[in-house]
């Protein structure tokens, strides 16, 4: 006796209106078609067609042209993906941190808090707290096995963050949290791989874009945008391009490295 699939709610995000619909077609074409099977007929790896129904893989926009020939549907996937693409989810989060440890180059601009890849375990707690995060000790340790990408022996990857001036002066945790906080940030500028930029509230306007990070994997670029009710992975080479020019231009506004590390140091000793 042949299974019945999980349900799909297409409500719940587009990522599922796409497995939704998928779903929809592939039985309508032919009821006994197969997942595998119609990756095979796709020229796609066996469970591909499976993981994306279950929405455990993202779909793109090749999977989605294939779709649109295969059942002739116009541009009906191709559509989908577009605007999913543009959807704010905290599924994409996940898909970044399985890319983060691939990163050849890390560049990131924040304008609110230290980036968590550098952040004390206790500036972690503070933030987390806040947020009314559901299990504050799995997050921190979540994010501590992360940081290990920062100081790993072989390859680690090169970062260039800029921080606005107001990442320094917001007193996370308290005073004593934020003392060791910007003591950290001066240790992690001795790293040969580390480099940390701010802009001064001085400088003016410097087309604040929020916070986002952009990743130099092997043989492609992505980007990823935080937001408050889930980020989101941006992977259409336009969009990621803009966002490197943006972190290019935002740097131009920045203090250089050394005047960098003198103003955290006034600041660390204003918060003794």
């Amino acid at each position: 006796m042949s299974r019945h699939p999980n349900p799909i709610d297409p409500k719940g995000s587009l990522r599922k209106q796409f497995a939704y619909t998928l779903r929809f077609f592939r039985m309508a074409h032919d009821p006994s078609l197969s997942q595998d099977a119609l990756a095979k007929e796709l020229y796609l790896t066996r469970g591909t067609i499976q993981a994306v129904e279950a929405c455990s893989q993202a779909p793109d926009m090749g999977l989605a042209i294939a779709l649109d020939g295969f059942f002739g549907t116009g541009e009906l996937f191709q559509g989908l993906v577009h605007h999913m693409q543009r959807e704010h989810l905290s599924e994409w989060l996940q898909e970044y941190l399985s890319l983060e440890a691939e990163a050849l180059q890390v560049r990131t601009v924040h304008s609110y808090v230290i980036p968590g890849l550098f952040q004390t375990v206790d500036y972690m707690r503070a933030l987390m707290k806040d947020a009314r995060h559901p299990d504050i000790e799995k997050g921190i340790a979540q994010r501590v096995a992360r940081q290990a990408i920062v100081t790993r022996e072989e390859n680690p990857p090169l970062f260039w963050v800029v921080l606005d001036e107001a990442v320094l002066l917001r007193l996370v945790g308290g005073r004593a949290v934020m003392h060791a906080q910007l003591g950290h940030l001066l240790d992690l500028m001795e790293l040969p791989n580390v480099s940390i930029q701010v802009v001064e509230m001085s400088a003016g306007e410097y087309g604040q874009v929020g916070s986002f990070i952009h990743l130099d994997l092997p043989g492609r670029q992505v980007a990823y945008t935080e937001a408050a009710a889930g980020g989101r992975l941006l992977q259409e080479p336009r969009e990621v391009s803009e966002l490197h020019v943006w972190h290019d231009r935002i740097r131009l506004k920045a203090l250089n490295e050394k005047a960098t590390r003198d103003l955290i140091i006034r600041r660390r000793e204003s918060v003794t």
